[in-house]
């Protein structure tokens, strides 16, 4: 994942644990929310049971800096350290564990102004993404969710930009998520024991921008480190 899931997690540090889910840095950690995020909140009050966060998640990455360049530490490091520290002998089992995807905001971010075959770059990074999944099929992983990129052209940040601009981003995360869905069903068709989970984040997104008060905020665009606020800065 990216900054929109980022807690400052270290594999190194104090691992996750019943009376401490998310392991490292003290909860809730180092968030792009000002305080917790969905993460924090699955594993602390939307969970029925027992639930541990090992979350590897880089503020500022995409997918594969060699295709797209990104600041953050990009989801094929992330696997990798993954399969490092947990891939064998890990805390974790097949009937217990979920893997989640949330990539491809900085991907598009960095990208969907280029002059390039914008499809050929998606299908490009989808190659990588499902490369990935596959090597943790290849160690036992079975339960898998995939979230698409959330409309980020709203954004206070993205709505300085020109109409034209904004719909440009639209269009590429459209074929992005597209893209997304389609690969994510053909690759749990060509597995076995395999369970996928797809979820729209534009809904919850567009939800609480169609109507701000109703969630508390006083409306879609002002940014504050306040809880009235729905923006923490210009783009989280």
């Amino acid at each position: 994942g990216d900054s929109y899931s980022q807690s400052g997690f270290s594999i190194t540090g104090t691992a996750p644990s019943a009376s401490n889910p998310m392991g490292n840095p003290t909860f809730p950690g180092s968030t792009s929310s000002g305080g917790i995020n969905w993460l924090g909140y699955l594993v602390t009050e939307f969970n029925r049971t027992v639930a541990l966060n090992y979350n590897f998640a880089s503020g500022g990455a995409a997918t594969n800096n060699s295709v797209v360049s990104s600041s953050g530490t990009p989801l094929t490091t992330q696997v990798a350290t993954f399969l490092q520290y947990l891939g064998t002998g890990g805390p974790w089992s097949s009937d217990d564990s979920l893997f989640v995807f949330w990539i491809g905001i900085n991907d598009i971010g960095n990208s969907y102004y280029l002059d390039v075959d914008q499809v050929a770059l998606h299908s490009e990074l989808m190659d990588t993404i499902f490369n990935l999944v596959q090597q943790l099929y290849a160690v036992g992983a079975r339960r898998f969710l995939f979230m698409s990129v959330p409309p980020v052209e709203k954004t206070p940040k993205q709505l300085t930009k020109t109409a034209d601009d904004r719909a440009n981003e639209a269009a590429q995360i459209a074929d992005f998520n597209s893209q997304l869905v389609a690969r994510a069903a053909a690759w749990k068709a060509g597995t076995t024991g395999t369970t996928v989970w797809q979820f729209d984040t534009a809904v919850p997104f567009n939800q609480v921008i169609a109507d701000p008060t109703a969630y508390g905020y006083a409306d879609a665009t002002s940014v504050c480190h306040a809880s009235t606020c729905m923006w923490w800065d210009s783009y989280h």
